[in-house]
């Protein structure tokens, strides 16, 4: 028995059979769609773009393989509205979580309440990665969009939809809309009422709850079974979490895809009282999650392939990454990048700062750059889990996934600047694979998340080298000295 999970990313789309039995992963097929930019800053995404890429994904799985799938389960990017009309179509492209045409809504909320009252209701600063600041966008730009709309889905939501029929959305998803309270796991009716948006997203489940069962028409177009069950899902985020078998409070994900996010089981809705750390609700009762991201991280290391790596294929530079970069000393000879090319996010909360390079001479070469952002990125990880300590939570482990994962000299920058444990998980997919289990979690076919996760195995474990450590908390707090000083210019 298969169970299918289905990852909706922000450049891809993965689907992932898992044989429930055996916890092995079968199979992994991707799939890429297209980021529309109209405007600078704007990002947007076609949901039919999303459907298409599944069932292109699915059609290069076997049949036999499709035959014996029992179950479907679906995570994705989040914060993003799909307005759907009363004809079940949707009325627009999806205004992702990375555009930021809605800055000045966001601002425009936190002068109203408050940065605190923001924060101590929701867990998350005004910003225009959520969805409020995206809704009031469109009450002022187009107010007709609103008024057509007959639900508000997330991009995990349309998925379901498609697949089921059934307009539904779950507690991770609805915890970053910043309009949820998570503490009372209720929408604020207040934020819609104060700007006139009608609240019209859909009815809340918890990620494993079942909402539907795969139609006729879907089974059709995707070459899956009719009537399989299909779970609620879950935003990308806790589902790394859980995929990475961190199910644990004090095991900390990183994960540096796109961005690099910093996440972890809590038994309680953490409280910054300085408003640095992000928190949202896991995907079971009585879980929330550390959810805090940073600036572009791995968006920055493309651009440096891009910009500067042209004579390189990725494959190439991927490599020879770790050899070129292992030539290079601890701090690349004075090179510093202030990684903030799309703004300051945690725990700096600069939207408007842009990026820097600092100290270059004319005898460094383009590795020192590579070397500097690893270090940059490593050091705002740790700014966080700093944090994160010193409101109670003691981290005992970081576990790495994405992307940034495959580098084994970046892997041994990470432990030195935590000084921690560094874990790497054997699935890549981590997020694929949550998703696979909450499918099977719904239909029946196993009884706990946090049991079922916790088979998931370890292919390295690393531990910081103390004089490398050592180092490299001089560096850190250099670093974090230079910063501070970068930021107040923006």
């Amino acid at each position: 028995m298969y169970s299918l999970g289905v990852d909706l990313g922000t450049t891809k789309l993965k689907v992932l059979l898992l044989d429930i039995e055996s916890f092995r992963i079968i199979r992994v097929v991707e799939g890429y769609y297209r980021t529309y930019r109209p405007k600078p800053q704007w990002a947007e995404q076609d949901p039919e773009d999303w459907w298409r890429v599944l069932a292109e994904c699915l059609k290069k799985v076997p049949g036999k393989d499709l035959e014996k799938v029992v179950s479907v389960g679906v995570v994705s990017q989040r914060e993003g509205i799909v307005f759907i009309d009363k004809s079940g179509v949707p009325l627009d492209r999806c205004v992702i979580w990375m555009d930021r045409r809605c800055t000045q809504e966001s601002l425009e909320i936190e002068k109203e309440y408050g940065l605190k009252e923001i924060y101590y209701r929701t867990r998350l600063r005004p910003d225009a990665t959520f969805s409020f600041p995206k809704l009031l966008w469109f009450k002022k730009h187009s107010p007709e969009i609103l008024e057509k709309a007959e639900v508000y889905l997330q991009p995990k939501d349309y998925l379901v939809y498609r697949l089921t029929g059934e307009y539904t959305t779950d507690y991770t998803l609805a915890s970053r809309t910043m309009m949820f309270d998570i503490s009372k796991l209720k929408w604020i009716d207040e934020f819609f009422s104060k700007y006139d948006i009608p609240n019209k997203f859909p009815r809340l489940y918890w990620s494993s709850e079942p909402v539907g069962e795969v139609t006729e028409n879907a089974a059709r177009e995707l070459g899956l079974p009719k009537g399989v069950p299909v779970a609620a899902g879950a935003g990308d985020r806790p589902a790394e979490n859980f995929g990475a078998g961190a199910v644990k409070e004090g095991i900390v994900v990183e994960s540096t895809g796109t961005t690099t996010s910093v996440n972890s089981v809590l038994s309680k809705p953490l409280l910054d009282p300085n408003c640095r750390i992000i928190v949202s609700v896991h995907m079971a009762p009585g879980r929330w999650l550390l959810d805090t991201g940073l600036s572009s991280t791995g968006s920055l290391l493309e651009w440096v392939i891009d910009n500067m790596f042209r004579d390189f294929n990725r494959d190439e530079f991927f490599e020879k990454i770790d050899l070129e970069v292992s030539k290079i000393p601890p701090g690349s000879e004075g090179v510093k990048v202030m990684p903030f090319f799309i703004g300051a996010r945690a725990p700096w909360w600069k939207p408007v700062a842009r990026g820097g390079l600092i100290g270059l001479l004319l005898g460094h070469s383009r590795w020192h750059i590579v070397r500097a952002l690893m270090e940059a990125i490593a050091y705002e990880v740790k700014l966080v889990l700093d944090i994160v300590e010193s409101l109670g939570v003691k981290v005992s482990e970081v576990r790495c996934i994405g992307g940034g994962a495959r580098s084994k000299e970046w892997l041994k920058i990470k432990s030195a600047v935590y000084g921690k444990k560094i874990a790497v998980p054997e699935a890549e997919h981590a997020a694929a694979l949550t998703a696979a289990v909450l499918g099977a979690k719904a239909a029946g076919l196993i009884s706990s998340l946090e049991e079922y996760l916790s088979k998931v195995q370890l292919k390295s474990l690393m531990s910081p080298s103390a004089d490398l450590a050592k180092e490299y908390r001089r560096l850190y707090l250099e670093y974090c000295e230079i910063a501070k000083k970068f930021l107040k210019f923006f």
